[in-house]
């Protein structure tokens, strides 16, 4: 949307249809009917004048009074122009928005996007942009704000709209509730659309199955307290050993996968896999106990941009129960062999626990994965 000042503009206008009426009137005309006759031109120019006031008001009365963001930006990221209410939707004042840029607000993983986005303007002009992002709230919240930003070639005009709400609820719908990580939906979908990806690029996706091993006898001897607990570190520990590009998701229970996309040969899938091992491999503290936890894996690889994903799932899945039955704590590889095998469910191997109470023995219980 563009907005001017308002006084300006109006007086620009009435000018130049001023200056326009008594050219017209005074181009073949001279001496003393000619001010009758630019009276006359004014006259008749003044509907057409009270219109244009009119609409002027009109326009700065939905600038003041709507509850969307409006805002005129330069490409350094600076505004210009902001209607009030950016005031009830963020806190800050109309002053300290304009005294910084907007990137001194905007969410430090967003920041990226945000500058590009702005900055493409110097390449495009009359660009439609959509997307979102979050801005800090005085009270020291984030706010999602869903832009449309249009750059003429000189500034760009948006308008933005807090939707923190929904994204709330889709957040809620897409991810896990117990760990916060995507769930099976969330990653279907990365899936797909790392799958689709593969007609431009060369590398493989693969998908890795983790099951952990002894879970359900850490939440028969200490509690399904402490069994979440020991989830929520799984999953934090799964994180912190994917590269960027990667995505972990959890299921469900005790099973989480992981998306590797981008990859440059099917040894990476595999190093991914070695990592993931050698990372649950090191016991994990809950509270005052250190829970020794393995997990099995189970890894497919696939280079077809028309694969289904639940397929590739199906296939690290079965994967994951090869690993189980050769004794956990290692990884499989789906291949042609496994295709021809049904999967079976076995034994997982033993856990333990230690605590760090130096009187408290050292438990080491088995069980039969149910």
């Amino acid at each position: 949307m563009r907005t001017h000042a308002p006084s300006t503009d109006l007086a620009d206008t009435a000018t130049a249809a001023g200056a326009a009426s008594g050219g017209a009137g005074g181009s073949s005309r001279s001496g003393g009917g000619g001010g009758a006759e630019l009276t006359v031109g004014l006259a008749g120019a003044a509907p057409a004048l009270d219109a244009l006031q009119a609409h002027t008001s009109g326009v700065e009365r939905l600038f003041e009074m709507t509850s969307d963001l409006l805002a005129a930006i330069s490409l350094d990221g600076r505004f210009t122009l902001l209607n009030p209410a950016w005031e009830d939707a963020l806190g800050w004042s109309i002053e300290e928005l304009m005294a910084q840029p907007m990137q001194a607000r905007v969410h430090q993983d967003d920041l990226e996007q945000t500058l590009a986005l702005t900055l493409a303007g110097r390449n495009r002009t009359a660009q439609l942009v959509n997307f979102t992002n979050r801005y800090r709230h005085k009270d020291g919240s984030w706010r999602w704000l869903l832009w449309s930003a249009r750059y003429d070639g000189e500034i760009w005009y948006a308008a933005a709209r807090d939707v923190t709400d929904r994204m709330w609820l889709e957040r809620q719908a897409l991810h896990d509730p117990l760990t916060k990580l995507p769930n099976r939906l969330l990653l279907m979908d990365r899936a797909h659309q790392a799958l689709t990806r593969l007609h431009r690029s060369k590398g493989p996706v693969a998908l890795l199955f983790i099951d952990l091993d002894g879970l359900k006898a850490i939440n028969d001897s200490l509690g399904h307290a402490v069994g979440d607990l020991l989830l929520v570190s799984v999953a934090e520990r799964l994180a912190a050993t994917l590269r960027d590009s990667d995505t972990v998701a959890r299921l469900g229970g005790d099973e989480f996968v992981i998306l590797a996309a981008d990859l440059d040969s099917d040894s990476e899938a595999l190093g991914v896999a070695e990592r993931v091992l050698h990372a649950l491999g090191e016991p994990i503290e809950v509270g005052s106990v250190a829970v020794a936890i393995t997990a099995s894996v189970g890894v497919s690889i696939s280079r077809d941009p028309g694969a289904d994903p639940e397929d590739l799932l199906r296939e690290a899945d079965v994967a994951m129960y090869r690993a189980k039955r050769a004794g956990g704590h290692r990884l499989e590889l789906f291949d042609e062999e496994l295709q021809r095998e049904p999967a079976k469910r076995g034994e997982t191997p033993p856990w333990s626990i230690r605590s760090h109470a130096p009187w408290h023995p050292i438990a080491r219980l088995t069980h039969r994965r149910r």
